[in-house]
């Protein structure tokens, strides 16, 4: 009887240990998850919206896909960029989310280049800040961003959380 008395408190002792660590992890990992649905999201916004510009463009601009990028550029307004990529992948520990983050922002860095060339009407400096380039750039890291996330969502990936 003694030791099932013991046994018992033992239990309850690491149960009250034990519980919240697990609860801790519990929130810890709902909050990654929401963060990843945001910057998911975001990235589905950022890539329909280059479609969208894209389709209403390519007739009126006969094809020019010249032109159509600097139509893209123009749009992508600084509420498209990828700060909820970077977000979320600083509370995440996936090496290929944090790698595909830094690319979407130097991606997006190239696309307010070519936005800034194309309203004083310079040409760009380099291959990276031409309109074509950089619009391409982004909506592929953006794709690649996409792609991880949901990787990590659906539990494919080992993310720590």
């Amino acid at each position: 009887m003694l030791l099932l008395v013991i046994g018992a408190a033992v239990g309850i002792g690491v149960k009250a240990v034990v519980d919240p660590v697990l609860e801790r992890r519990k929130r810890r990992s709902e909050r990654l998850e929401r963060w990843l649905e945001d910057s998911l999201d975001h990235a589905d916004r950022v890539l329909a919206h280059i479609q969208q510009v894209r389709s209403a463009n390519t007739t009126r601009l006969g094809f020019d896909e010249d032109a159509i990028a600097r139509e893209i550029v123009r749009s992508l307004t600084p509420d498209l960029g990828p700060e909820p990529f970077t977000e979320a992948a600083e509370r995440s520990t996936s090496a290929e989310l944090g790698r595909f983050a830094q690319s979407a922002t130097e991606a997006w860095i190239a696309v307010r280049f070519a936005t800034m060339d194309d309203e004083h009407g310079v040409p760009a400096a380099t291959e990276e800040h031409e309109p074509a380039f950089a619009v391409q750039w982004y909506e592929t890291q953006a794709r690649n961003f996409a792609y991880e996330a949901r990787r990590i969502l659906g539990g494919e990936g080992k993310d720590g959380a």
